[in-house]
């Protein structure tokens, strides 16, 4: 398993909010992000019959979310999401606190 896809257990998908996600998935898409996409994006997991947002997931909601949620530093979160926009699995827009990150 990709360290990217483990599952963030203190995250159930109901208390994360996935409205910028699914806003960003439909206009480049055109298609709705519905929870079975989710699940195959890997943005979502199953355990014990529950879904759970994943590092993958958490680095899509954004900069802020991810120092939040993975509980590290400002520093880290830049080099993960710097990496991701490199590998071209996001790319980024803005500058500064406008940042934002699609995918």
């Amino acid at each position: 398993m990709n360290i990217l896809e483990e599952i963030l257990f203190n995250y159930p998908q109901e208390n994360v909010d996935f409205g910028t996600i699914k806003k960003d998935f439909k206009n480049y898409t055109g298609k709705e992000l519905n929870e079975n996409k989710m699940l195959n994006l890997k943005i979502l997991k199953e355990y014990n019959k529950k879904h759970f947002l994943t590092i993958d997931g958490a680095l899509l909601i954004g900069k802020n979310d991810v120092e939040k949620i993975l509980n590290i530093r400002e520093r880290i979160a830049r080099s993960i999401l710097k990496d991701y926009v490199e590998k071209g699995y996001l790319k980024r827009y803005g500058k500064g606190r406008n940042t934002y990150y699609k995918l």
